[in-house]
């Protein structure tokens, strides 16, 4: 596991849209649900449900990179 995730390090460092993509995506998310669980009502609202369901599937994107990092015209359609 050690190597996938520095494997993944490297791919983001040379600058692979992709990869840089799926950090950027789980970052901004994560955030943005923090800012959300903090400043927002105790009742969980739309925008809170929604963050949870995209950290989700930007969790599981990054998973699926580091598992197989080459370029899938399917994954990038999706995701991009």
């Amino acid at each position: 596991m050690n190597q996938l995730i520095r494997h993944f390090i490297f791919l983001v460092k040379q600058r692979n849209g992709e990869h840089e993509q799926a950090l950027l995506r789980v970052s901004f998310t994560a955030s943005i649900l923090i800012y959300l669980l903090i400043f927002s009502e105790a009742i969980p609202n739309i925008a809170q449900w929604f963050a949870y369901a995209y950290l989700t599937f930007s969790i599981l994107n990054m998973i699926h990179l580091l598992f197989r990092p080459a370029p899938l015209k399917n994954r990038q359609t999706v995701t991009m």
